[in-house]
């Protein structure tokens, strides 16, 4: 593990832990990787830290499109894996926006009369739903 504070280029199969409190940070992947080079990058700052690609580009997990940078957030962990001294792939993140096969749930809200029978729920719903028909929601745990 190296600790790193200010704008600086990682060494081969580094695990960087960012450290500083300078906004506007980027931290680089090695100029030319071997095949199978790992990259792990975790912010420990106060502020985003950029993990730059430059040319080689990555791949975020959860996407079909090549970037160049990533900002990664106050407290993101991140590891990366190059192929063949090109292309970088994300391997894992504790970001769920780079889930792989998650949905993004919408809040719909609710209007109208509330009746409750056992754990169903019954409203007439606006927001997310296709059509105004009264919709059943099933509650799963305990009433508070």
């Amino acid at each position: 593990m190296v600790s790193r504070s200010a704008t600086a280029t990682a060494g081969p199969n580094e695990v960087t832990i960012f450290t500083g409190s300078t906004a506007s940070q980027t931290i680089s992947v090695i100029a030319a990787p071997v095949d199978g080079a790992t990259w792990t990058i975790i912010n420990r700052s106060s502020v985003p830290v950029t993990a730059g690609f430059g040319a080689s580009s990555m791949l975020p997990l959860g996407s079909t499109s090549s970037v160049t940078s990533l900002v990664v957030p106050v407290n993101g962990a991140y590891s990366f894996i190059n192929n063949a001294g090109g292309q970088w792939y994300m391997t894992a993140s504790n970001n769920l926006a780079n889930a792989v096969g998650t949905l993004t749930a919408a809040s719909p809200t609710f209007t109208g009369t509330i009746t409750a029978t056992g754990t169903t729920i019954v409203t007439q719903a606006t927001g997310s739903f296709s059509n105004d028909d009264d919709q059943t929601m099933t509650i799963m745990g305990a009433w508070l």
